[in-house]
């Protein structure tokens, strides 16, 4: 590998350079060893890519003791208008110092930079705070930066999407989710405790983050010069910049819905790349590192393959679980204690959580102290729908203020409905003269049940219909039939269904601006799962636990000055604040199987 030196004499309090002169010894880089006269102690610099022909990390081999006192400046690199070579100030567990409070190593010290692109390079000083130019360059070979690597290696197709799709390929079996580390102490933050959080992205659930955290840990210098370590926004990320260098007039825009895609347009043709690396890296302990680094030892060849395979390494290193774990959080928990549908209160938002079905959690332990994230299974989790007045976007969270009218089409559930129950049998006969097989529907049944019902948009209606969970048995379109052929009575199919209109009369979003009044909360703070606020079931006047006749007696009963004891809350119905004969009224149409809703 070319090393470039070059040397500078100047005085240790002088503020300038004061002479320039060449010298007839030839310079390792090929050209001549300049030297910058003055009294005092004569410094040189050789600068060497760690990894041959990247512009990320480099050795500065230098007698200079000051390694914050000197950088490199490359005034004509196409990656960035200030490029500069500086002094890496992060101590690594794989190199052996001879000075731990400079970082000095080799003779040297290690430097980074992510934005030259080789040829010439300008040393500069520090003086007073300001950095200043010398008369001393290095000429550099040319580097380029991970994107550049990957066009330069794979792109070597004829057309941009096979190019793109080439690329894609060769990051992808090189890339590294993550880097190892040393594995710092644990400890426990006693000001919290298990907790969930949002996830950031659409596509994903929620996570169980611990109240452990790690300290004095320390990087591995294998893990900091390797250039492919990206995760699922790391890695969309470099394959838009890839398609903007393979050509300009190419755009991306990020997926609505899958946050580790990039939807990538050029000549009117759309495709989409991303991912993220494979494999997770180690918190290891310094008893287990395979390498340590002599950047002096010119012998030592680093290359990319080479730093791979020993990350690999690493990664194979079997770590035991030192995290406490008799008060985990559990994602069976957490199904346990929502039940049909709860609010609960995150560590950065509200959410709605709810049973979904039969107990299959699908998750995945996450890098770092005892976190995991929940992908899907049986935990159901409110996503752009509308639940009792509040809106909760693609992220899972309650947003304040939202409008019916900008989520038009958004899932709506409205907790503790009454509708009815149709239980039926059925099988398929053909219909010779229709020339298709038709359902024949037996053994009919209506009954009535209180449930959380979900609504979903159904472009063909033109308006919300309750999905296959909310009805029990079949779905909408067999509720039509049903009526249809005179099985059922003509108006249940309208209770299973929607409008604008009957949205808004139901309180769709009467609660936009309102916290959700009761639930569970899981936001680090409290026990998991304790309950804040109270749940009010509306109409249940002698609290029961049912809205029943009983209730609706004992209403009329108060609103007669009888002297009778009622709740109060749970008699004001329509949850206006007052108890009066339009709660009576309200109860009554629910009780009768009336398409209301109580304290909306």
């Amino acid at each position: 590998m070319t090393i470039m030196k070059k040397r500078i004499m100047s005085c240790a309090a002088a503020v300038a350079v004061l002479s320039l002169i060449a010298s007839s010894s030839p310079d390792l880089a090929g050209g001549q060893e300049i030297g910058a006269y003055a009294e005092g102690v004569q410094y040189t610099y050789e600068i060497t890519p760690i990894i041959s022909n990247f512009n990320e990390f480099f050795f500065v081999k230098t007698d200079d003791p000051d390694p914050s006192s000197f950088r490199f400046a490359d005034k004509s690199s196409k990656y960035s208008e200030d490029s500069y070579i500086s002094a890496y100030s992060t101590e690594f567990a794989d190199v052996d110092y001879e000075d731990s409070s400079t970082l000095r190593t080799g003779g040297g010290y290690i430097f980074s930079s992510y934005s030259t692109d080789g040829g010439e390079v300008v040393l500069q000083k520090k003086e007073n705070y300001t950095w200043t130019d010398t008369d001393v360059t290095v000429n550099l070979p040319v580097l380029v930066d991970d994107v550049d690597y990957l066009i330069d290696t794979y792109a070597t197709k004829d057309s941009f999407f096979d190019n793109m799709s080439a690329v894609q390929s060769g990051f992808s079996s090189i890339c590294l989710y993550s880097g190892s580390s040393i594995r710092g102490e644990l400890y426990r933050n006693e000001n919290l405790k298990w907790r969930l959080a949002n996830s950031p992205h659409a596509d994903q659930k929620l996570y169980i983050n611990s109240p452990y955290s790690r300290r004095n840990g320390k990087r591995l210098l294998a893990s900091a010069i390797y250039p492919y370590r990206y995760d699922s926004l790391g890695f969309p990320s470099v394959m838009g910049t890839v398609s903007k260098r393979l050509d300009s007039s190419s755009s991306y825009t990020w997926d609505s819905y899958n946050h580790y895609l990039i939807n990538v347009t050029y000549n009117g043709e759309t495709k989409s790349y991303g991912g993220a690396g494979s494999g997770e890296g180690k918190e290891i302990s310094e008893s287990d590192i395979i390498k340590r680094y002599d950047l002096s030892d010119s012998s030592d060849e680093i290359t990319i393959d080479s730093t791979l395979s020993l990350l690999r390494e690493y990664a194979k290193i079997s770590v035991p679980d030192d995290i406490p774990r008799e008060d985990a959080l559990t994602w069976e928990s957490v199904y346990n204690t929502v039940g049909s549908g709860a609010w609960v209160k995150t560590a950065n938002a509200y959410a709605y959580l709810y049973q979904n079905d039969d107990r299959n959690y699908h998750y995945a332990e996450e890098f770092g102290t005892g976190h995991s994230i929940y992908w899907s299974g049986s935990l159901g989790m409110a996503s752009d729908t509308w639940v009792d007045g509040r809106y909760l976007s693609v992220h899972e969270a309650f947003v304040k203020g939202e409008k019916f009218e900008d989520h038009s089409t958004s899932s709506i559930i409205f907790t503790n409905m009454k509708l009815p129950q149709v239980t039926f049998t059925y099988s398929y006969t053909y219909n010779y003269s229709a020339g298709k097989y038709e359902k024949k529907y037996s053994d009919v049944s209506v009954s009535e049940r209180t449930v959380n019902a979900r609504f979903v948009y159904n472009s063909t209606e033109g308006c919300h219909v309750a999905d296959s969970s909310t009805i029990g048995s079949g779905s909408y379109d067999d509720l039509k039939a049903l009526a249809e052929q005179g099985l059922i009575s003509a108006d249940i199919p309208a209770k299973f269904r929607l409008t604008a209109e009957d949205a808004k009369a139901l309180g769709v979003d009467a609660k936009t601006d309102i916290d959700p009044e009761y639930g569970y909360s899981y936001n680090g703070k409290d026990d998991p799962g304790t309950p804040f606020g109270t749940a009010i079931l509306y109409g249940d006047t002698d609290v029961s636990g049912e809205v029943d006749m009983r209730d609706l007696a004992l209403l009329q009963q108060y609103l007669a000055n009888w002297n009778v004891e009622i709740d109060l809350e749970a008699a004001d119905v329509n949850a206006d604040g007052t108890v009066e004969m339009q709660d009576l009224a309200l109860l009554q149409q629910y009780l009768a199987g009336w398409q209301v809703r109580l304290g909306k």
